[in-house]
C-alpha cells in the first residue's frame, strides 16, 4: 500500500508524491492543505508536497484507553476546525489535535454506544452505530465534545446523512428527506 497524490488533467496523469504507508482501514481526509490518515498511527501530511508534518504512533497503545474499549480505528475520519476524529470501533470516536495529532479524549455517549460513522454537520458531530440493539446517533458539540444527545430518535430509521438544512433518512419503504428546522419546530 501507498498514499500517493496523482494530479489528473486533460493532457494526463502526473504523480505528484507517493508515501510508503497507507491504511487498508481508514479512507485518507484531505482538509484544508493537509492529508490526515489513519494505519499503524496517526498522520499528518502536506497536500502538496508529501512531506510529513506530524505522526502519533502511540495513542493506540495507551493503557487507559482499554477502559473505553481501546483503539480500533476502522471508518472515515472527520476533520473540523481544530479537531480530528478517528472512528474506533466498538467505541465512540478518539479526538485529536489537527495541529499536533496529540490526543485529546474519547468521546462519551454515557452509555455503550460505538461504531465506525461519524458525520460533521455545522458545528455537530454524529457518531454511533448501535446501543445493544437499537440504532443511535450520538451528537456532539464539535467544540468542546460535549454530548448534545441521541440525535437518532428524531429521525427514526434505518440510517440517515445530515445536510445543514435536510436529515436525509433511509427506511424499510424509502428515503426520505426532512427539513431540519421544521422538524425541531414541530417537535
Amino acid at each position: 500500500y501507498a498514499t500517493t497524490r496523482i494530479d489528473i488533467t486533460r493532457s494526463g496523469a502526473k504523480q505528484i508524491w507517493k508515501q510508503p504507508f497507507a491504511s487498508g482501514l481508514c479512507p485518507p481526509v484531505i482538509h484544508k492543505g493537509h492529508v490526515y490518515w489513519c494505519w499503524r498511527g496517526l498522520y499528518c501530511l502536506d497536500f502538496k508536497t508529501g512531506k510529513p508534518i506530524w505522526v502519533n504512533d502511540t495513542a493506540g497503545g495507551q493503557a487507559w484507553g482499554l477502559l473505553y474499549g481501546g483503539m480500533a480505528p476502522q471508518g472515515y475520519l472527520v476533520a473540523s476546525a481544530n479537531s480530528l476524529y478517528v472512528p474506533t470501533g466498538r467505541s465512540m470516536p478518539a479526538e485529536f489535535d489537527k495541529r499536533t495529532g496529540k490526543f485529546k479524549k474519547f468521546l462519551n455517549a454515557g452509555s455503550k454506544v460505538g461504531g465506525a460513522w461519524m458525520q460533521m454537520a455545522g458545528n455537530e458531530l454524529f457518531a454511533g452505530i448501535g446501543n445493544q440493539g437499537t440504532d443511535t446517533k450520538i451528537a456532539f458539540d464539535a467544540k468542546s465534545g460535549g454530548s448534545r444527545g441521541d440525535q437518532f430518535s428524531r429521525y427514526p430509521s434505518i440510517d440517515m446523512v445530515l445536510t445543514t438544512d435536510t436529515a436525509f433518512i433511509a427506511t424499510r419503504k424509502g428515503i426520505y428527506g426532512i427539513d431540519r428546522a421544521a422538524n425541531l419546530k414541530a417537535n
